[in-house]
């Protein structure tokens, strides 16, 4: 055993002798390859014959509350890595890049929630967020910003090749972390997680400004872990100047003006482009929502949403999809344009 780079234990083999058959398969099929892609390697792992039970030497689904999600090095080859990594119902790991790496893939052994960003005109927008099934692979280009996490399901693994052949080592090193709630990027060399310590922060450097839908996330599921991590459940208290700053915003009318703006300008949009944003938002204020009522029910926090987008998302049609959403984000907006206004949980 070695500690990997994010704090954790790694089971790195060695030798392909030690690995599962269909491990070693997979890494003897990389290394024989001179020229992977982003789609090439996802081929790879499409065709890979790997299952979930091969990769349970590596599972680490009691992983520590500080960690975003499990982390495990399988096989590092210089110029690529395989990861294994472990989600439990609330895991999510932070907005990231994958540094240095320039080809990789993503296979997911359970249904996994993942969203892909974009920075356009100097502005970092989130263009899709969706649940994917067990048995798809991602693929991983160098410019792809995006995050992943399990919301709501059974714990499952997901396995991860990156590689860059201009590396011999930590082809993953000096990825971006986007830390939207205070305006900066963190490189890191270690896991994306929520939270880092100073310890695994190689530099700071300015972020992008980040549209509604994806500020709104960002700040939901930084709280989400911040509070697990800190027992704040338990203590029956936020535990942080951070963790109230960041409810107290989840509230805020100031918060939601932007939303309100944003909507607006979507009028001018092209309607495919009007869909898509509704889309993201309503499911952003349905995430903000559950953490409200979340603390709410604890006694951490004296407001509470109502969950109504929830009954939006499930609407098919486009068209009536588009009003309802409108209807909706309206009627939640306007909640919480009141002063002082408490939703009952």
């Amino acid at each position: 055993m070695t500690e990997n780079s994010a704090g954790g234990v790694a089971l790195c083999s060695s030798s392909t002798e030690s690995l599962p058959a269909s491990l070693a398969k997979l890494v003897e099929t990389i290394e024989a390859e001179q020229s992977l892609t982003p789609s090439k390697t996802k081929k790879l792992l499409q065709e890979s014959d790997v299952t979930a039970e091969d990769l349970a030497p590596w599972a680490e689904f009691d992983h520590s509350a500080a960690d975003s999600y499990g982390r495990r090095m399988v096989w590092d080859g210089g110029s690529f890595e395989l990861m294994v990594m472990s989600w439990v119902d609330g895991d999510m790991a932070a907005i990231h890049d994958h540094g240095y790496t320039q080809w990789g893939a993503v296979k997911l052994f359970g249904p996994a929630e993942h969203a892909i960003f974009r920075v356009a005109d100097g502005k970092l927008v989130t263009t899709e967020r969706r649940v994917f099934k067990d048995g798809d692979v991602l693929s991983v280009s160098h410019d792809m910003i995006h995050q992943m996490g399990n919301i709501g399901q059974a714990p499952y693994l997901t396995l991860h090749l990156y590689g860059c052949y201009e590396r011999d080592c930590d082809v993953t090193g000096d990825a971006r972390l986007y830390e939207l709630d205070e305006g900066k990027i963190q490189r890191t060399s270690g896991g994306v997680f929520f939270g880092l310590p100073e310890s695994q922060v190689d530099r700071r450097e300015s972020s992008p400004v980040a549209d509604f839908p994806t500020a709104l996330r960002h700040k939901v599921e930084l709280l989400k872990r911040l509070v697990h991590s800190t027992g704040a459940e338990a203590a029956g208290s936020l535990q942080d100047d951070r963790q109230r700053r960041l409810a107290a915003e989840l509230v805020n009318a100031d918060t939601y003006r932007l939303a309100s703006s944003e909507i607006e300008a979507m009028e001018q949009a092209r309607p495919a482009i009007r869909r898509r944003y509704l889309d993201i938002l309503g499911q952003e204020l349905t995430a903000a929502a559950r953490i409200q009522r979340r603390l709410h029910l604890a006694g951490l926090f004296p407001h509470a949403l109502s969950e109504r987008l929830g009954d939006v998302l499930a609407i098919q049609d486009p068209a009536e999809r588009l009003d309802a959403h409108c209807q909706a984000v309206d009627e939640v907006l306007g909640v919480l344009m009141r002063p002082q206004a408490v939703v009952a949980a």
